[in-house]
């Protein structure tokens, strides 16, 4: 049985780092500008990045992490799921990062972020 990828397609398994800056990267370029507005406070800026900015195309660093393996990697978000995240490095292999857990510095417009995200609480 073949398992079902949570991306568009099944496409980001295959997409180069090239391709996902240049096409992703103008896409991020364009939304990060649309979602912060430049007479937003830091504060609300910063909330904003957090909570609500879709990361999908967002060149990241991983700052800090659970596993120790994970931090000083960098790449482009090509997909977000509710746990995870998976990024193209800049030599075209493709990685899965855990959400929890995960610090990522990126950069909105101009400003530096650090970006985390609270743990998924199961409902069960």
């Amino acid at each position: 049985r073949r398992r079902r990828t949570p991306c568009a397609r099944g496409s980001s398994s295959n997409l180069s780092y090239a391709t996902a800056r240049d096409v992703l990267g103008a896409s991020f370029a364009a939304y990060a500008r649309a979602a912060l507005p430049d007479d937003l406070t830091e504060q609300r800026q910063r909330k904003l990045v957090g909570l609500s900015l879709n990361l999908t195309g967002c060149s990241v660093r991983v700052s800090r992490s659970a596993c120790a393996n994970y931090v000083g990697l960098e790449g482009i978000v090509v997909c977000l799921t509710a746990r995870m995240l998976q990024i193209v490095t800049p030599n075209d292999a493709t990685r899965w990062l855990p959400r929890d857990g995960t610090v990522l510095r990126i950069e909105v417009a101009g400003r530096s972020w650090e970006v985390s995200r609270p743990p998924v609480k199961s409902i069960a």
